[in-house]
């Protein structure tokens, strides 16, 4: 009987040892899955973060300034964004607009800014629209130029005759003096008479007003003697071709013509 007893009791001991090391091994496994699960979602979330630091965008234009003849198109393109949907604008559609692939229309001569509104960021780009008046212009200058030197040369060679005929009339004054005071007293009363018929003189005077500044500029005058609609229609054509050199000088701004008397002061 207390042979079974013993038997009894090495039984019940030896199970309960082999119950505590299956405790033990399931405790193990199972903070191991813990553990492997946490490595996991660490790696998972670094390779997100890689991944957006590989895309992040850094969109740019193809150029941020460019210069267009009056009848023709550019194409902006942009570069180095996510988001495909570009958002354009014109500041100016009276000088040029844009279309919704980029593309820029000539208007009109002037200067405006294009953008691109893409992945959060503006992107400008400076749009000049030149006319077929500026190579004209520049013949033009040319010409005035070459004309220039041409009557510069013809009146040094004009300068030296006059100075030898001085040269005989200074020898002729000192024969009749007399004839020569009464000659310049004639010359001084014309002279009188011309200053005179200069403050009664009437003329146009072409005015600039720049909006921002509001500041006023005497920018021309032209001689009136002529009838009254020809000097207002040279008037009105010398600001069709000088409107975009000044608005280019001094910004946006206003004409304004008078009529004037005196002396032109311009």
């Amino acid at each position: 009987m207390q042979y079974r007893k013993k038997v009894f009791i090495c039984l019940l001991i030896g199970f309960l040892l082999c119950g505590c090391q299956s405790n033990t091994k399931t405790s193990k496994k199972t903070t191991k899955k813990v553990e492997d699960t946490t490595t996991s979602e660490k790696e998972k979330k670094k390779e997100n973060k890689t991944k957006k630091e590989e895309t992040k965008s850094n969109p740019s234009l193809n150029t941020y300034e460019v210069s267009i003849k009056l009848g023709k198109t550019y194409l902006l393109v942009v570069t180095g964004n996510n988001d495909q949907n570009i958002k354009w604008g014109s500041y100016n559609n009276n000088v040029a607009v844009v279309g919704p692939e980029g593309l820029v229309i000539s208007k009109a001569p002037g200067t405006t800014y294009i953008t691109a509104n893409v992945d959060g960021k503006t992107l400008t780009c400076k749009v000049i629209i030149t006319s077929n008046k500026s190579a004209n212009k520049n013949k033009t200058n040319t010409n005035k130029n070459s004309t220039k030197k041409q009557t510069e040369k013809q009146t040094s060679n004009a300068t030296v005759t006059q100075d030898n005929t001085s040269q005989n009339q200074d020898e002729k004054k000192n024969q009749d003096g007399n004839s020569e005071d009464n000659k310049s007293n004639i010359t001084n009363q014309q002279t009188d008479n011309d200053n005179s018929s200069s403050a009664n003189k009437t003329y146009l005077a072409i005015y600039y007003h720049v909006t921002s500044t509001g500041e006023t500029i005497l920018v021309k005058t032209i001689d009136s003697n002529s009838l009254k609609n020809l000097i207002t229609n040279e008037a009105n054509k010398w600001v069709d071709e000088n409107q975009d050199a000044l608005a280019a000088k001094y910004g946006p701004g206003t004409f304004e013509i008078q009529e004037k008397k005196g002396i032109e002061t311009a």
